[in-house]
């Protein structure tokens, strides 16, 4: 007889899926608390911290989905209305608005961060809804929606940076 155990930890899909889910609240809960701690407060120094834990996860997972095939597998075998829907959470990033309104973002960085994130994360649940009621699944539709998304993403970080008081910011 099996136990709730042993079909817990019967497949290394099981287990890469557990380690994950432990890997990435713990990540989210130590950069939590460097922040409000203010490991990520640079001054006038480059924001190093922030740029290392902006791009060390990033840099973690493309090296385990590149050398360890069962991670890989567990990568491409992941629910991508799951994941597509989680991507409304970015609607959080109004936040950035109500700063900028407030004069504490500048709004070279606050305004297309925000909206940009703002507009993934409202689409997110249409994105779903079009994967999930078609019978063709949209590949270019998805392709370019994902792009945009990374797009927003990467101008966020840049603009972040450039405007911070930093020796990188302008």
């Amino acid at each position: 007889m099996n136990t709730a155990n042993d079909l817990l930890w019967r497949a290394p899909q099981d287990r890469i899926k557990a380690l994950a889910m432990a890997i990435f609240p713990a990540w989210f809960l130590i950069a939590l608390a460097l922040s409000l701690l203010g490991a990520f407060e640079s001054g006038h120094a480059p924001p190093l911290a922030l740029g290392a834990a902006a791009t060390l996860p990033v840099l973690t997972f493309m090296m385990i989905y590149l050398k360890w095939p069962a991670f890989r597998e567990a990568v491409l075998a992941a629910n991508l209305q799951f994941l597509t829907l989680a991507q409304a959470w970015r609607v959080a990033a109004v936040t950035f608005l109500i700063l900028y309104y407030r004069g504490i973002l500048p709004g070279t960085f606050a305004l297309p961060a925000g909206w940009g994130d703002i507009a993934v994360g409202v689409t997110a649940p249409l994105m779903v809804w079009a994967m999930s009621s078609r019978k063709v699944f949209p590949r270019r539709t998805f392709i370019v929606w994902n792009l945009l998304g990374l797009a927003d993403l990467v101008t966020a970080v840049t603009l972040g940076v450039l405007s911070s008081p930093s020796p990188l910011g302008i």
